[in-house]
């Protein structure tokens, strides 16, 4: 019961994108999607988690949060956090997902990210600051000027 209290277990029942902030590490990459223009339609298990069904998407949603409790637990995470390569297609799947109809608008896209309904190319690939900016190492730090308002993202 005390594990589940001080863990914030149950946050992670939602969809809430807070709930990644549970684990200190993951603060850049919420910062730089609460910057972002994703955060006004997108919250992170919208491009993080399988969207077939209910059963695939808990399911990554438990295998996740177990990897996740590891490696911090063991304080194994790498200091740069990027997807795997299962997170990486679930990533593309749902670019297209919700963006489908600007992909098939726009004659470049259709060749090297829809062709033949396989993937030629990741979306990130262009779009490398979408939505998480530049900043993805746990040493970056991302915030509000207070001075002037504006973002500032900083890399040691």
């Amino acid at each position: 019961m005390y594990l589940t209290i001080e863990s914030k277990a149950t946050s992670y029942l939602s969809r809430d994108s807070r709930a990644c902030l549970n684990c200190h590490v993951m603060l850049s990459t919420y910062n730089t999607w609460e910057q972002s223009s994703h955060r006004e339609n997108a919250q992170c298990i919208d491009c993080h988690l399988p969207h077939e069904n209910i059963v695939r998407t808990y399911a990554a949603k438990s295998l996740d949060g177990a990897r996740h409790s590891y490696v911090f637990t063991a304080n194994t995470y790498p200091g740069v956090i990027k997807a795997t390569p299962t997170a990486s297609s679930t990533i593309q799947g749902n670019c297209i997902r919700c963006h489908e109809n600007l992909l098939l608008a726009t004659p470049s896209h259709n060749t090297d990210i829809l062709s033949e309904g396989k993937n030629t190319r990741f979306c990130w690939e262009c779009h490398r600051t979408t939505p998480h900016g530049l900043g993805n190492s746990i040493s970056t730090f991302q915030g509000i000027n207070s001075a002037n308002g504006k973002f500032i993202e900083y890399h040691k």
